[in-house]
């Protein structure tokens, strides 16, 4: 206990708070690995140093942390990286969602009336335009959109594909 004592002290002197050093403490103890991944980085040398202090084990870089960490309790670590790695697809898939609406808002003009292609969209399908291709015109993927009679309509951009595949339910085609 003097020890932890005498390295709070230390701490203290170098402008640390008790309360943070308390609570790293305490997470080492109780091996929470889930807090150490959060307080454990780069930026905060402090908490690094501790840690080093406490454990014995000298990490600096962060995949030296993370190495340590996951031999400390590997699985309470994955599950860990697993929810982070979830949250980061999470993000990724309604960044790609908003950028695909947005894209579907920009305006034409067709037959006279100006429209978002959104609105396009579910008007030529509405009309009965609902037989999907994909076709491919030199280096580039397009969409068609077709009806009985044999006419369709192109879509060139990714989002609108993509938008197209959702309405008609077609998520798996290619």
């Amino acid at each position: 206990m003097t020890a932890i004592n005498e390295l709070i002290s230390k701490y203290e002197q170098k402008g640390v708070s008790k309360a943070c050093m308390l609570s790293v403490i305490a997470m080492i103890g109780n091996n929470d690995v889930v807090n150490l991944k959060k307080v454990l980085h780069q930026g905060n040398q402090s908490s690094i140093g501790l840690f080093n202090a406490i454990t014995g084990r000298k990490v600096k870089t962060d995949k030296e942390i993370e190495a340590t960490l996951r031999e400390i309790d590997n699985p309470a670590y994955q599950a860990v990286v697993d929810k982070h790695n979830t949250e980061i697809a999470m993000r990724k898939k309604e960044f790609a969602k908003k950028q695909m609406f947005a894209e579907l808002q920009v305006k034409i003009r067709h037959n006279g009336e100006i429209k978002t292609i959104q609105q396009f969209i579910d008007g030529i399908t509405g009309e009965g335009y609902i037989q999907y291709s994909e076709v491919k015109k030199g280096a580039v993927n397009m969409a068609r959109l077709g009806n009985e009679k044999g006419s369709f309509y192109e879509f060139r951009k990714k989002s609108e594909r993509d938008y197209i595949k959702s309405k008609l339910n077609l998520e798996g085609r290619r």
